[in-house]
């Protein structure tokens, strides 16, 4: 495929697209922001907490999700990272509530095996 028919291409699919935010950004300097972001994590993780979005996204929610996502995310405007206090807060929510799920079921985690 050559350079034009890359370019009218390309200019196709985003006349296609009406209303999404993919028309008229720069996804070099999008996606630049999302390693810069992902870089400044530092960790193979993130907790980040969600922000209210005018499509319906429900501020508050804490996740804990892959760096790449979590850079992603923050970058567009669907959250921000957790602080330190609300990142200690959810991996705390966390392990108490698998401590709760491991001894009110430990009957599931069982295993027996039949003689041979």
């Amino acid at each position: 495929m050559s350079l034009d028919a890359a370019r009218t291409s390309a200019r196709a699919t985003r006349r296609r697209l009406p209303n999404s935010r993919i028309q008229g950004m720069d996804l070099k300097a999008h996606y630049q922001r999302i390693r810069d972001v992902e870089r400044s994590i530092g960790a193979a993780h993130a907790v980040i907490v969600s922000v209210e979005t005018p499509d319906g996204g429900k501020a508050g929610v804490r996740t804990e999700v892959p760096a790449h996502v979590a850079a992603r995310m923050v970058v567009e405007g669907r959250a921000r990272l957790a602080t330190e206090q609300e990142a200690k807060e959810f991996q705390e929510q966390t392990s108490a509530a698998k401590r709760a799920a491991d001894q009110r079921d430990p009957l599931k985690r069982m295993q027996v095996l039949a003689p041979k």
